[in-house]
């Protein structure tokens, strides 16, 4: 690699790390990471799957312990901002769901969140950030594509 390219990957990098290290504002004061984590997936669950949600799905998804869950939801229950249902389909299983008071709380957080990137946009022109959402799908694209031909190169 020639000592430019070494320069620009390292530039790419350390930019790379700055959004890594951006940390938007909590839901709230009383929600930790892993319980707005939580919250996060059954609102993606809710809106795009239509669904509640089972602890082992929770688990597997956010790629943590059952105990971890299960402590993470207990508090979020005691808080009352999600309810566990019994699935009728399966008896063993307890879905969970928000609760009137956590969908208050996240469409709060997403008027919050709204507009703290509109004050963001407000430094750039529409065309900017148009240029910026197509560089970011091509970055991507090829992050993937690289990815898959690493996983090839391993299988063989």
């Amino acid at each position: 690699m020639s000592e430019y390219n070494k320069e620009l990957v390292e530039k790419v990098i350390k930019g790379m790390m700055k959004f890594r290290k951006f940390h938007h504002p909590k839901l709230s004061d009383d929600i930790s990471r892993m319980e707005g984590s939580i919250i996060f997936w059954l609102v993606k669950s809710e809106k795009m799957e239509n669904k509640s949600v089972n602890v082992s799905e929770l688990a597997e998804g956010l790629h943590v312990s059952m105990q971890s869950i299960s402590r993470t939801l207990k508090s979020l229950e005691n808080k009352g901002y999600i309810v566990r249902e019994v699935d009728s389909d399966n008896r063993r299983n307890t879905l969970i769901k928000l609760s009137k008071k956590g969908n208050e709380l996240v469409e709060k957080k997403k008027k919050d969140v709204e507009g703290y990137f509109e004050r963001v946009f407000s430094h750039f022109t529409e065309e900017e950030l148009q240029q910026y959402l197509n560089f970011q799908e091509k970055f991507y694209a090829a992050i993937l594509e690289e990815g898959k031909t690493l996983k090839k190169e391993k299988e063989n």
